[in-house]
């Protein structure tokens, strides 16, 4: 079940992350300042390893649980020929779009209020990028996610993951186990 996690133990609820915060939308917006302090390091990684620079003029990158859209901001100043969507929840993405730095073309990324567990309504994206949204679900959620973007997908789409994997429990030291977990 989606609701089995530390986050629902630790909150007293049956819900998992995503539904209690849609339940409590001043947690949701911390959630989403939280997600936003991303280490510049970690946004240069993602802008360097990807060929983002040889996706053609006016492509749209599909930010999936984009949250306030601080990863989508990033690789617009970064690749100004690319148009970007920000989708999650529309607790997270509320007054998004107002808050954009006036380094960002406002045109150039937008948001939608969407559930990756519902069929992706952008269709022919250049790119769906999910960065930091799969290790929050067990691996039945993770493929139902990614069957979601399957009808969406034009020939030569891009599904791009940036996330974390956790090795099997004992196969690593205890003391980096327990830093990684």
């Amino acid at each position: 079940m989606a609701n089995i996690s530390g986050y629902a133990l630790a909150n007293a609820t049956s819900l998992n992350t995503f539904q209690f915060l849609s339940q409590h939308p001043a947690r949701a917006q911390r959630f989403a300042a939280a997600m936003a302090t991303t280490s510049p390091a970690s946004l240069d990684a993602l802008s360097t390893h990807f060929e983002w620079a040889q996706l053609p003029a006016n492509s749209t990158v599909v930010d999936v649980g984009g949250s306030r859209g601080h990863v989508s901001q990033h690789l617009a100043q970064k690749f100004p020929q690319l148009s970007f969507i920000v989708q999650d929840l529309p607790e997270v993405i509320e007054g998004a779009k107002d808050k954009l730095p006036e380094t960002v073309d406002k045109g150039r990324v937008d948001f939608i209020a969407h559930d990756m567990f519902t069929a992706q309504p952008v269709q022919g994206a250049a790119v769906y990028l999910l960065r930091y949204v799969l290790h929050d679900w067990q691996d039945k959620y993770c493929i139902e996610i990614l069957r979601n973007l399957i009808p969406s997908l034009k020939a030569g789409a891009k599904v791009v993951i940036r996330d974390h994997l956790l090795p099997e429990p004992g196969t690593m030291a205890l003391l980096q186990e327990m830093q990684m977990r």
